[in-house]
């Protein structure tokens, strides 16, 4: 009989941007002759490592990619067959002292930027940078934006963005009025929301301004009084953002019309609007405003043209402009185990940047995940980590941690250690935390998490413990809320917030923000936080600890 001989020694492939999948990839750089040398894409490393297991190959494995960007167009994805073992994880690392990254985007130079070739285009343009302004054609370089503004936040799905414009590692802003701040709604004509409203809601109904006491399968209708709105054309792709009734219940929509000074949104909301009478809500801006570029670092995606116009920033003669393109995930780990991703910086993605579906032992270790329309990434299966790893400029929130058996209250032991999150939630702010736990005993211990409009970290399910984690400047534009929240579910129990530094929670503009909010009869333990500056006496006299029993 014929034994397949084992081998246990550890094999290494290399990926280089002067590669050829041609190659053998077991050297980091092409030989004098160029006929061998490191493979160019990640995808041939992966099936030189599935051959190599197919053929006896045991030991640790690893995947060592050079300096420079890998733009991809489709997820990179580990299956079972990508495993590698307790004692030999297989290994994809950026090599020693170079930048790697894996780009969901299009690189684009100052050389494709050209000056505005429209002139009824330059005619509105603000006169302070008409000379300035930009324009990147989208279409040869495959970018569709047709179809209305994209609609996200709160009672809507979270699907991906419309595509970014980032310039230098930073992103850029769309056009907005105002710059600063939220215009007021007035006058509501019609509330227009989608949810279904209970006989006796135990909130006051209809919504201060409202016209109806049921739900409206209209939309919403309001006037705003800013005299600006009549030099703009809506027909480019205006849309608008808003804390519509809540204060933690905002939402984008596109615009249906705009007519004197009455604002139609093309939907709903979820919980339909009010005026602003000084209390929570009743707040917007308008936004993708072409007549409204008027500082470096803004742009326009014009829906009609399919044109980029955009303002580039001081220094962008030099730099780097990314255009985020990819809806999936970078990265997916799908049913592999003891797989470490190492010093690798994930960027340019109009969703999420990884997805370790389900697994175990899988390390997202000292990597870099930036500039993305979704979360930085989500996390299931059990014992696997995230750690000593940046997570800044997102769409929307840090890191969605799932597992564990909430029936049997068995723990999958998935942890967020040592990691850096900040800078999430521009598109989508609310319940889209820092650190989203849901299941059965997970660790989030020594982070920094901070400089955002809502929660920090926001618990679901049992036996979870959050330490030693510095908190700060999060809640910023919200009310009613908290750096760390659980709530709803009596049956939540057993979660520990302990060991924690809490400052500079809240911006001080809206009433309700807490360090630590127990809300709607959800159980939890604090013991041994450090609070400075840590919660507002508002409306509910909340503090640094607030717990809220319901009505």
């Amino acid at each position: 009989m014929t034994m397949l001989k084992r081998n246990v020694t550890m094999q290494r492939w290399h990926v280089a941007v002067d590669g050829n999948d041609q190659w053998s990839g077991l050297s980091a750089a092409p030989n004098a002759a160029k006929s061998d040398g490191p493979f160019a894409t990640l995808t041939r490393a992966r099936a030189a490592l599935r051959q190599w297991r197919r053929t006896g190959g045991s030991g640790p494995g690893e995947v060592t990619i050079g300096g420079g960007t890998y733009r991809l167009t489709e997820s990179l994805v580990l299956g079972p067959e990508d495993s590698g073992t307790a004692e030999a994880p297989v290994v994809w690392r950026a090599a020693d002292g170079q930048e790697v990254r894996l780009s969901g985007g299009v690189t684009l130079t100052a050389a494709d930027l050209a000056p505005v070739s429209d002139p009824a285009v330059a005619a509105k343009l603000h006169p302070d940078v008409r000379a300035q302004v930009r324009q990147i054609e989208l279409a040869p370089r495959g970018v569709s934006i047709a179809g209305p503004f994209t609609t996200l936040g709160f009672g809507f799905p979270d699907i991906p963005a419309d595509p970014e414009v980032y310039a230098d590692d930073r992103p850029l802003r769309v056009s907005r009025w105002p710059k600063e701040g939220y215009l007021k709604i007035g006058e509501v004509v019609e509330v227009g929301e989608t949810r279904e409203v209970p006989s006796t809601p135990s909130w006051p109904w209809p919504p201060p301004g409202g016209t109806h006491d049921s739900p409206s399968p209209r939309t919403a209708i309001f006037t705003c009084e800013e005299p600006r709105m009549a030099g703009w054309d809506f027909g480019r792709g205006i849309g608008a953002f808003g804390y519509w009734l809540w204060d933690w219940a905002p939402s984008r929509h596109p615009l249906a019309s705009v007519t004197g000074d009455r604002v139609t949104l093309a939907e709903a909301t979820f919980y339909g609007v009010k005026r602003n009478d000084g209390g929570q809500g009743g707040r917007f801006y308008f936004l993708n405003v072409l007549e409204e570029l008027a500082e470096p670092g803004e742009y326009c995606l014009d829906r009609r043209s399919g044109i980029l116009y955009l303002v580039p920033p001081a220094g962008t003669a030099n730099g780097r402009i990314l255009l985020s393109l990819l809806e999936k995930p970078l990265v997916v780990v799908q049913g592999a185990s003891h797989v470490r991703l190492q010093g690798l910086i994930l960027e340019g993605c109009r969703g999420d940047a990884f997805a370790v579906a389900d697994g175990m032992d899988n390390v997202l270790s000292g990597c870099v995940i930036r500039n993305c329309g979704g979360k930085a990434g989500a996390v299931a299966g059990v014992h696997n980590r995230v750690e000593r790893c940046h997570l800044h400029d997102l769409g929307q929130g840090g890191v969605y941690v799932e597992g564990g058996d909430r029936r049997t209250l068995t723990a999958a032991c998935n942890r967020v250690e040592d990691c850096d999150i900040h800078d999430y939630g521009r598109l989508n702010p609310c319940y889209h935390p820092g650190v989203n736990l849901n299941g059965v005993g997970h660790r989030v211990r020594h982070n920094h998490i901070h400089h955002a409009p809502h929660f920090a970290i926001w618990a679901h399910g049992n036996d979870h413990l959050v330490e030693f984690n510095e908190i700060d400047r999060v809640c910023l534009d919200t009310s009613d809320t908290g750096a760390f929240y659980i709530g709803r579910n009596m049956s939540e129990r057993g979660v520990m917030v302990r060991h924690n530094y809490f400052h500079h929670i809240g911006s001080g503009l809206h009433n309700g923000e807490s360090a630590i909010y127990f809300d709607d009869g959800a159980l939890g333990s604090a013991v041994g936080n450090v609070f400075f500056k840590a919660g507002t006496v508002g409306h509910a006299r909340m503090g640094a600890v607030f717990i809220h029993m319901g009505k």
